[in-house]
Parts: C-alpha cells; sequence; structure tokens
C-alpha cells in the first residue's frame, strides 16, 4: 500500500489521504497512524481517497471504521474482534452515525 497525504492548511484544516494498491490486514496499522498524525496536526476533515485502490479487504473496512471512530474522538478498533468488529460497524449503522466515503 501506497499513502499519499496533501494536507490544506485553510479555514477548516483538511487532509486528502490517498490510498494506492490494497488495504489489508498487513498494512492498515499504517493507514490509522498516519490518520492519527494528521488529526494531531489539526486537520478536522479528512477525505480518504480509494479511486486508486485495487483490493480491500475485509480488515480494510476496519481501517476505514477505524478512521471514522478516531474522527469521532473514539479509539480505533482492530481486526483481531472477528465478527464482534463487524457488529461494531453494524451497531453505528442502526443508531444512525453516518460517515462519507469517496
Amino acid at each position: 500500500m501506497t499513502i499519499e497525504i496533501e494536507q490544506d492548511q485553510g479555514e477548516t484544516q483538511t487532509a486528502l489521504i490517498s490510498i494506492q494498491r490494497h488495504l489489508d490486514a498487513s498494512n492498515l496499522q499504517k493507514l490509522i497512524n498516519a490518520v492519527n498524525q494528521v488529526i494531531k496536526e489539526g486537520a478536522q476533515n479528512i477525505i480518504i481517497e480509494l479511486s486508486k485502490m485495487e483490493l480491500l479487504f475485509s480488515s480494510g473496512l476496519f481501517a476505514l471504521y477505524s478512521i471514522a471512530l478516531l474522527m469521532r474522538g473514539d479509539a480505533p478498533i482492530g481486526p483481531g474482534l472477528g465478527l464482534g468488529g463487524f457488529h461494531s460497524i453494524d451497531r453505528d449503522r442502526v443508531n444512525g452515525i453516518q460517515v462519507c466515503y469517496r
């Protein structure tokens, strides 16, 4: 996986994070660490660019969900939760918590 980060220091700091190739258990922590870093640097909005991604494994879904959790101030989850992780995602969906991915 290759990650490219662009940050806009405008009125509302925004980070564009582009992911290339694939997102799986072997590299999801790299993405979560990158997001943590841009949050620490003041990013209030994060756009995840997936158009150059070739494969998204189920553990990659955990990474994307973890980013949503980080953005709302919660701790990320890991793929080690297995089915329980998918239940967490579903609970947020049922409760109406929405995150926009492009």
